[in-house]
């Protein structure tokens, strides 16, 4: 009973020291740029499903449906790039290979789309 006591104690200081505060996030924390050129930032995207690793985007962001200009876009996070990214057409005999979009797949409507990883 002491053990329980002290979990539930233990996990109520961590939920309660841990906040987010909102004025610490910068729309420029995250960004995909393609050629100099922001393609999207945080301000764009609504929410990130960890889970399945798919990107919904607001509605009024600035692809608009186009998702031609993540083709070779980088992913950047406070300056640092983390990954490119390429959109990959299923029908080509070849592998996408590291971080990609399957462009008919992976792609929701305007709304969404989904990263996909495959390592060789």
């Amino acid at each position: 009973m002491k053990i329980r006591y002290r979990t539930v104690i233990l996990f109520s200081a961590l939920l309660s020291s841990c906040t987010i505060d909102s004025g610490e996030v910068t729309p420029g924390d995250l960004i995909m740029v393609n050629q100099g050129n922001v393609v999207l930032d945080l301000s764009d995207i609504d929410y990130y499903d960890f889970s399945s690793h798919i990107v919904y985007l607001k509605e009024d962001n600035r692809l608009a449906g186009d998702f031609e200009p993540l083709q070779g876009a980088n992913i950047m996070v406070n300056g640092s790039e983390i990954y490119p990214l390429n959109i990959h057409d299923p029908y080509l005999a070849t592998l996408p290979t590291g971080p990609h979009i399957k462009s008919l797949i992976d792609v929701f409507g305007d709304f969404a789309f989904r990263i996909s990883w495959i390592s060789s």
